[in-house]
């Protein structure tokens, strides 16, 4: 059985503003098709939350932990995401709540600081 001549069909995925063109291999024959793994595996994911161009610096630190966790820890991310009311009527701020509360926090300081420990 003699394989036919292969053809290379450039096509745009679906984000094509964020991902190269992936190139595809089919086979005349039996119409199989074969993509480069690497072409299929997005390079970023998208983002659970995004912030506001005025977000703090804060915000914007603690937003990219709170992106890897929801990805990593997706049922612990569902959970822990918004408050709690537990029983006796206390609440526990949610992920999300904590996020909106450091929107006025000061900015971290930056650069290296040596603290004189004499001094104190």
């Amino acid at each position: 059985m003699a394989l036919k001549k292969e053809e290379v069909i450039e096509e745009k995925t679906e984000t094509a503003e964020e991902m190269p063109v992936s190139k595809k291999v089919v086979d005349d024959s039996q119409g199989i098709e074969v993509n480069d793994p690497m072409d299929l595996r997005p390079t970023e994911l998208p983002l659970v939350i995004k912030l506001p161009a005025d977000a703090s610096k804060a915000q914007i630190a603690f937003a990219k932990t709170l992106n890897s966790y929801a990805y990593k820890n997706p049922t612990k991310w569902a959970e822990k995401k918004n408050d709690k009311v537990l029983g006796n009527g206390v609440v526990i701020k949610g992920l999300i709540t904590q996020l909106k509360e450091l929107k006025n926090a000061p900015d971290p300081i930056e650069g290296n600081i040596k603290i004189n420990k004499s001094a104190i």
